[in-house]
Formats: structure tokens, C-alpha cells, sequence
């Protein structure tokens, strides 16, 4: 009986022990499965999504480098995309200063393999990537040096590449000066290289939304520099008229902004007529619809007030006139300083504000010239010292761009360029450049620029 017993209690623990093994072999291991391929699904997924998102992000801020030419960045973005699976599920938006990048991706689920089922986890991948902002001066220099002397010098270049200007054809002035000469105030070799890479300049600078930019003009109508535009970004205009830039009405014994700019508009010389704007740059912020067709007056040659809502600061650069006399290079320096450091923080910028790198870009026709004293003559070499010093103090870039031509190159001017080469290298933030050939400077200068304007970027 007990032998019975015993052999009935062991019957029941093996069917037990059978029970649980089916139990075991039947829900716990293909549960543990299960949780084992979830979890290596989920961390699969995390892993694939963080790739996906890196690759997003590389591209973003790869394409940026190229902006604010909008169509070059989206089709650069495109082709770094035909790369990855996801290209024909990505949608690319750009403006001047930005690029985004949306993808649709998918992850597929290993499980679901195991069902018989073809599952994918649907994600999106989302990144934008911000250019670099900056605050940037332009200082343009148009002293007397940058033009022939109106009474007794010659004209410069081949005179058949600058002809007369059609003013000067029936304008009289004291004298009788030459009308080859009195057009060369306003544009001759030199000066209109200068005003290309100024306007080069300005234009790539403004088309980013989040850069300011400032313009001054040396010497002004009354000798001191003369700020045309202050420091604004692209959508805000100069008060009280509105426009890009000030319009600065001069006159003078042989020449005048009026003139300059009557010239631009109605001279049929195409070397006298304003460059054409980039087409791949956005367009200027302000609406041109109601614009009048000159901003000079017919007759009068004055400046129609009716047009300064409208001017832009290509347009006040390209009617500039060589003035009969030196702008003060402190001085200047000065006026760019206070444009950039009182400046109040740009809040639109979010992140970037109040930390964009600061600059002047000075367009120059000589080396620098301080109360009449050239340089390094008279102490100017020490007071250029202490300027470079204050910017690196200040941790403003100064580009000190000068330009060859004829006034400046008989009066002992590589000894004196020289010189103020071996000064810019002991400072890190100040570059000089220059070249033999003022037509290749405003490439040099855009190109400069362009490279600094994409070293830094955000991804966000």
C-alpha cells in the first residue's frame, strides 16, 4: 500500500514536472524570444534613427557652406542625398541663411519576420542648419588720390576704354579741365574696380537675413566720414527716408555725386552703367514697384528726394565721386567702431546674438593717411598700431583691401605698402590684400569673404 502510494506521488510529480516543461517550452521560451527580438528591434531602431539623423545633419550643414546661393545649397543637398535610400522621401527648404532638411525614413521590424509579416516602423528625420551671422562695416574710400588731378593730370588707362561721359560733354567748368578727366572722378580704372568689390561686397553680406551690415563713405562732403547706411540687417531700412543708403548730395569744382549717378543711369557706356546684380543672390528687401525711373534729375542734375525710399546701397556706392580731398583714417576707423559696438544685440539672430563676429571691410586706395601725414611718416606707423591694437582689444576683423593704380604709384608707394604689410602681421585679426591687378581684387575680396562667412554653422 505504501509502495503504491509512493509510486503515485511520483507519478504525479512527473506529470507535473511534464506540465511545466510544456508550460515552459510552449510560453517562457518563445516569450523570452520575443522580449529578446523586441529589445534588439528597439535598440536597432534607436541606433538606425541616430545614424539616419547624423547623415541628415552632415548634409544640412555640408549644403549650408554654399548658401546665400539658395538654389546651388538645395542642389548640393540633393546629390549628397541620392547617396542614401531616403533621397525621394526629402523634402529640402532654403532661404538665404538657412537650410532644412525633412526625410522620411523606416526601420524593419525583425519580429515581424518571424509571423510571416513584412513590418516597418515609419520615423522622421528632421535638421536645419543656420550660416554664420555677422555685424560687417564697409568703409569706402574716395579721397583725391583715386582719380587724375581735374586741371593738369591725364587720363588713366587706355583712354579709348574711358571715354567722356555724356554730362561732361556740354557741362562748363572753370578751367576748361578735360571731359575724359572729370569723368574719371567718378569712374576709372581704380575707383570702379573699388566700387565692384565694394558692391560685390554689400550685396553677398545683405542677402544673408540675419547679417548687418553698415556702409561709410571718406571723406564726406565736409571732410569727416560720412556714415550712409548704420548698421542694419536686410529687412530694416535706413530712417527717416527708408531705403538701403543715404544719398549724399555734393558738389564740387570738378565733380559730384549727381553726376557720378547721372552718368550710371543715362550713359550708354557700359563700363560707366551699374553691374548687374548675382541673379543666384536673393533680390533687395525693398519693394521697387513705384520706384522712379532715374534718381538724378534731368536738367537740374540734382537728386529726386521722391527716390531715396527706393535707393539701394549698390546704387549709392556706384554714384560715389572721387572728392578733392583725404579721408582721415582714425577717423574712419573711429566711425566703423562706434557702428559696430553700439550696436544693441540682434534678437532675431536667437542663439547668435550678441556673439556675431564683428568686422570692417575698408576699401582703400592708399595706405593709410592720419591729419595729413601719410604713412609711416610723422608718427602715423605708432597711431596705425594703436587702431589694429584697439580692434584685436575689441576682437574686431579688420580686411584692409587696397588697390593699385596711377596716383598712388609714383609717389613712393611699395616702400610704404610694404611697410604697413610687415605692421598687419603682427596682428591676427587684421588681413591685407592687394594686387597688382585692380580687376582681380573684388574676386579676392568675395572670395574672402565667402570663406569666412561659412566657417561656422548650427545645426539645430
Amino acid at each position: 500500500m505504501v509502495r503504491e502510494n509512493q509510486q503515485g506521488v511520483l507519478r504525479d510529480e512527473v506529470l507535473e514536472l511534464g506540465s511545466i516543461s510544456v508550460f515552459v517550452v510552449s510560453f517562457v521560451i518563445p516569450f523570452i524570444f520575443f522580449v529578446f527580438c523586441l529589445v534588439l528591434d528597439l535598440t536597432n531602431y534607436y541606433s538606425e534613427r541616430q545614424r539616419f539623423q547624423s547623415q541628415i545633419d552632415e548634409i544640412s550643414v555640408t549644403a549650408t557652406r554654399f548658401l546665400p546661393f539658395e538654389q546651388e545649397a538645395a542642389r548640393v543637398a540633393q546629390e549628397m542625398l541620392q547617396a542614401f535610400p531616403f533621397e525621394n522621401r526629402a523634402q529640402i527648404r532654403t532661404t538665404s541663411s538657412s537650410l532644412s532638411i525633412e526625410v522620411l525614413g523606416e526601420y524593419p521590424v525583425q519580429l515581424g519576420k518571424f509571423f510571416g509579416l513584412d513590418l516597418a516602423v515609419p520615423f522622421t528625420g528632421f535638421s536645419r542648419s543656420v550660416a554664420n551671422s555677422s555685424d560687417t562695416v564697409i568703409v569706402f574710400d574716395n579721397s583725391s588720390y583715386l582719380a587724375p588731378d581735374p586741371q593738369v593730370g591725364s587720363v588713366w588707362g587706355n583712354g579709348a576704354d574711358w571715354p567722356s561721359g555724356f554730362l561732361f560733354n556740354y557741362l562748363q567748368f572753370r578751367g576748361n579741365p578735360s571731359p575724359q578727366v572729370l569723368t574719371q572722378q567718378c569712374f576709372n580704372p581704380a575707383f570702379s574696380a573699388m566700387k565692384q568689390a565694394a558692391i560685390v561686397s554689400f550685396d553677398f553680406l545683405s542677402s544673408f537675413t540675419l547679417n548687418r551690415v553698415g556702409l561709410v563713405f571718406s571723406p564726406g562732403a565736409f571732410q569727416s566720414p560720412v556714415r550712409a547706411r548704420e548698421l542694419l540687417a536686410r529687412s530694416e531700412t535706413v530712417q527717416p527716408q527708408g531705403g538701403e543708403a543715404r544719398f549724399e548730395s555734393a558738389s564740387f569744382d570738378y565733380s559730384s555725386n549727381e553726376y557720378c549717378g547721372a552718368i550710371a543711369e543715362r550713359d550708354t557706356w557700359p563700363a560707366y552703367q551699374l553691374p548687374r546684380e548675382n541673379q543666384n543672390l536673393p533680390g533687395p528687401s525693398i519693394p521697387l514697384i513705384n520706384r522712379p525711373a532715374y534718381m538724378i534729375e534731368a536738367g537740374s542734375w540734382s537728386f529726386d528726394q521722391s527716390y531715396a525710399p527706393y535707393l539701394l546701397g549698390r546704387e549709392a556706392i556706384w554714384s560715389r565721386a572721387v572728392y578733392p580731398s583725404i579721408g582721415d583714417f582714425r577717423e574712419v576707423f573711429h566711425q566703423a567702431h562706434e557702428s559696430l559696438l553700439v550696436s544693441s544685440a540682434y534678437s532675431s539672430r536667437g542663439a547668435q546674438s550678441g556673439v556675431a563676429p564683428k568686422r570692417i571691410v575698408m576699401f582703400m586706395g592708399d595706405v593709410p593717411w592720419i591729419e595729413g601725414q601719410r604713412f609711416p611718416d610723422a608718427g602715423t606707423l605708432d597711431l596705425v598700431r594703436n587702431e589694429f591694437r584697439r580692434a584685436e582689444e575689441l576682437e574686431v576683423e579688420i580686411v584692409y583691401v587696397l588697390f593699385p593704380h596711377q596716383g598712388n604709384n609714383v609717389t613712393g608707394f611699395e616702400g610704404r605698402k610694404d611697410q604697413l604689410e610687415a605692421l598687419v602681421d603682427d596682428f591676427h585679426r587684421v588681413r591685407l590684400i592687394f594686387q597688382r591687378n585692380a580687376d582681380d581684387i573684388p574676386r579676392l575680396v568675395s572670395e574672402y569673404l565667402m570663406q569666412l562667412d561659412r566657417e561656422s554653422l548650427i545645426a539645430t
